[in-house]
């Protein structure tokens, strides 16, 4: 979560919009027509009756209320992981609001709640008017932690489930990782007709969420570039156990962790979700040494996990025995992966 701030100090220039110029040619012309009528009063043509439309700018220019203009206002502050899309419509909503009277709270609480209306604001921290200050403007941001896929694009998903503005070709970096992607392949026809401003209520998709705001949390910064882009699916993650590997987090080159239960579930004998983090880290950390160990998956659901190694065909070759009737055969890489024996090892993970 994050902030922007604005201010607005008086009836500042409104560079998009006529408004400021028609009231300025406006009070012109009332003025124009005061002097008229005061040079025909004294030619004796006797009193001259003007409109409330030409009266109104001198009343307004002759009153001593200050107005605060809310088209003034300019967001700043954003945080790095925010859409700069979402600033040119805060500011362009603020700026179709009407200058008003400070002290006018009505006036004051709708624009509030037109900004409140923004599925990317969760909440308005600061809304005041004075004097001395001028209009001033907290607003608190939805973080991004995860995205849906919508037709051929992409639209951003926060932590309470929101879905967010904006849309993009391929899920969108923020900060220092991609956001990953939530839900199997199969649920693609479930968000189709999603729009900004709905939420997410399936709990496979909630605790794919909670899988994403915990990675957020427990990998720094290298280790995130490491991951690449991912994909979350916690279809069956309130039924992991030791033969279900319960979340699944498909990561680039067809690479695969068994993550287990949800970060936020406390089962008995379940392992830490800080844990599961670290083991990920480590085994992404194996892909860039050097030479590199190239690996297919890794499971993060115990104390050592169970790192699967892939081999170069070469390799492999090298290592079946000549003798074996079937050595031409080629190992299935796409079934599900099963708990190794464990290897005698007194440190760091199990491979195979």
């Amino acid at each position: 979560m994050g902030g922007v701030r604005a201010r607005s100090r008086g009836q500042r220039s409104r560079s998009k919009s006529n408004r400021q110029r028609r009231s300025t040619r406006g009070g012109a012309r009332a003025l124009f027509l005061l002097l008229v009528g005061g040079f025909a009063l004294l030619a004796g043509y006797g009193p001259v009756k003007l409109p409330d439309s030409v009266l109104d700018p001198v009343r307004e220019i002759a009153s001593d209320e200050a107005w605060v203009d809310p088209g003034g206002l300019s967001f700043d502050s954003l945080p790095r992981w925010a859409d700069s899309r979402w600033i040119d419509s805060l500011e362009g909503a603020a700026l179709d609001c009407d200058p008003f009277v400070i002290g006018d709270e009505s006036a004051l609480a709708d624009l509030g709640q037109t900004l409140l209306a923004f599925p990317f604001v969760e909440r308005i921290d600061e809304l005041r008017a004075s004097r001395r200050e001028g209009l001033s403007v907290g607003i608190a941001l939805r973080r991004p932690v995860a995205c849906i896929p919508v037709g051929q694009h992409f639209l951003l998903v926060a932590r309470d489930a929101v879905v967010l503005p904006g849309r993009w070709d391929t899920p969108p970096r923020c900060e220092s990782g991609f956001l990953p992607v939530i839900g199997p392949e199969g649920d693609a026809e479930l968000f189709l007709h999603a729009l900004p401003g709905d939420w997410l209520v399936d709990p496979a998709h909630l605790a794919a969420i909670d899988v994403a705001c915990s990675m957020i949390e427990h990998l720094d910064e290298l280790a995130r570039n490491r991951l690449g882009r991912t994909r979350i699916d916690a279809g069956m993650a309130a039924a992991a156990s030791v033969l279900e590997p319960g979340v699944m987090i498909y990561l680039e080159n067809k690479r695969l962790c068994l993550f287990g239960r949800a970060p936020s579930t406390s089962e008995p004998g379940e392992l830490p979700v800080h844990m599961k983090w670290a083991a990920l880290a480590d085994a992404l950390a194996l892909l860039e040494q050097d030479p590199p160990v190239e690996w297919e998956h890794v499971d993060c659901r115990w104390d050592r996990p169970d790192l699967r190694l892939g081999r170069m065909p070469e390799i492999a070759a090298a290592a079946v025995p000549r003798s074996t009737p079937h050595s031409n055969s080629t190992p299935n890489r796409g079934a599900m992966p099963r708990r190794g024996t464990p290897q005698p090892r007194t440190s760091g993970p199990r491979v195979r």
